[in-house]
């Protein structure tokens, strides 16, 4: 029997898996072709601002030459209308006719100086007689007269006013030496006080009573108004 050739079977050659190397480097160059791709999109991006810059400069200088040539068609339009409104002087046509023979000069004669007046000198006034002013005399005050029936005698002082109530005419008097009674007569002085009063009413806490004593702060019922330090005397 004839031999049977064997077919000759190759055997695949087997795929190895990548190492971690090559990943790495796969992963190395994916990142370099992102960062080329984002430095072209800057680069394109500034070449976009850098022509917008330069168009934006362009027009601005179209406009500064359009604002100057139209300064300066005003200037030219301004000059010519001055130029025209000035119009040449005509000239005028030498005269024929004779020249009117004027009568000459008359001479005036200059006007002399009259002479100068003689101002007499003013004679001084006597001095006036001033008249001694007569002194006034000082003016006196008067002593408040003291109230009939109330008898001339010393005055006693007893106390001095602590406070004054004036919409009920009533002063809290404090008694420092003597005695105060009903039917007493007072004699308050101060600076700008000074009275004769007869007691009708005496008051202690709001209660009526009929003397009172050194130490005391009564209630009396006054005709006139009064101050504080008011001195209050007893007349005998």
């Amino acid at each position: 029997m004839m031999g049977v050739r064997k077919k000759s079977v190759r055997r695949k050659a087997s795929r190895k898996k990548p190492t971690r190397q090559k990943k790495t480097a796969r992963k190395k160059t994916a990142r370099k072709k992102t960062a080329r791709k984002k430095t072209a999109r800057k680069k394109t991006a500034r070449k976009k601002t850098a022509r917008k810059k330069t168009a934006r400069k362009k027009t601005a200088r179209k406009k500064t030459a359009r604002k100057k040539t139209a300064r300066k068609k005003t200037a030219r339009k301004k000059t010519a209308r001055k130029k025209t409104a000035r119009k040449a002087p005509a000239r005028r046509r030498a005269s024929t006719r004779r020249p009117i023979a004027t009568a000459p000069p008359a001479t005036i004669e200059p006007e002399r100086a009259a002479p100068p007046a003689t101002v007499e000198p003013k004679r001084a006034a006597p001095p006036a007689t001033v008249e001694p002013v007569p002194a006034q005399p000082a003016t006196v005050e008067p002593v408040p007269a003291q109230p009939a029936g109330v008898a001339e005698g010393q005055s006693e002082r007893v106390g001095f006013v602590m406070h004054y109530w004036d919409h009920v005419n009533a002063a809290a008097i404090r008694i420092e030496h003597g005695q105060l009674r009903i039917g007493d007569t007072i004699h308050v002085r101060g600076h700008t006080t000074d009275y004769y009063q007869q007691i009708n009413r005496l008051e202690l806490d709001r209660t009526p009573i009929e003397s009172a004593g050194p130490g005391q702060e009564i209630g009396v019922h006054v005709s006139q108004r009064v101050r504080e330090g008011d001195s209050v005397y007893k007349v005998s």
